[in-house]
């Protein structure tokens, strides 16, 4: 769900910047009988379009399309938002109990464990996490993590509690540059890396998945 929440954002900002683009006002139309006359709206005036002109009748078109298309997934994205916040603050509930009764949490760690020794080393092992500004890791989380939100606390859940393995804002080198996504996480069956940028600048190879697309 989050997935979709982001890439709603994404193609609404998209959307967007194609209308920025395009010219200002709206299209009208004016039916008479068989023929149709264009007309250029700033909601007061309105200007005639001459057919030799048909191209800003075009992108006045477009754009009124582009808005209903905006309308149509800002509703989408209001109705992911309240899920998103109902959801949430139920598995908080689930979370804050892990959190706040270790013992519990030390009991069922066996349960939230991948079915590879190795895989359960290589999560657990040590490993050069993020330096950055330290003061911002305020929530823990059910893993054991310190995390920077609490949309980042959810995710660690749904993958702890899934049995992925994963370590958070672990170090990657790539063309010489180093860089902490904030999720590098394993296949629990194949071992294959996948890295999860969440809410992140997408300017370089990061593989972004939701966990059900690529985990049967």
């Amino acid at each position: 769900m989050l997935s979709m929440y982001q890439a709603l954002e994404q193609k609404l900002c998209l959307l967007q910047s194609q209308i920025n683009d395009l010219p200002d006002g709206r299209l009208i139309c004016s039916h008479h009988g068989r023929y149709c006359k264009w007309y250029q709206s700033n909601g007061h005036d309105r200007t005639y379009i001459s057919k030799k002109n048909r191209h800003l009748a075009e992108q006045l078109a477009l754009k009124k399309y582009l808005s209903l298309q905006i309308d149509i997934l800002q509703k989408e994205k209001r109705a992911i938002q309240f899920y998103l916040d109902h959801h949430c603050s139920y598995t908080d509930k689930a979370e804050q109990f892990l959190a706040s009764n270790p013992e519990y949490q030390n009991l069922l760690s066996v349960y939230f464990h991948s079915d590879s020794q190795e895989l359960n080393h290589w999560a657990r092992n040590a490993y050069q996490s993020n330096p950055a500004h330290p003061e911002q890791l305020i929530h823990k989380s059910v893993s054991g993590h310190l995390v920077r939100s609490k949309s980042e606390a959810l995710i660690d859940m749904l993958l702890y509690t899934n049995k992925i393995p994963f370590r958070y804002e672990s170090e990657l080198h790539l063309s010489g540059t180093l860089f902490f996504p904030d999720f590098t996480i394993r296949h629990p069956k194949t071992g294959q890396f996948f890295y999860w940028e969440h809410f992140g600048l997408m300017d370089f190879a990061f593989f972004v998945y939701p966990v059900g697309h690529f985990f049967p």
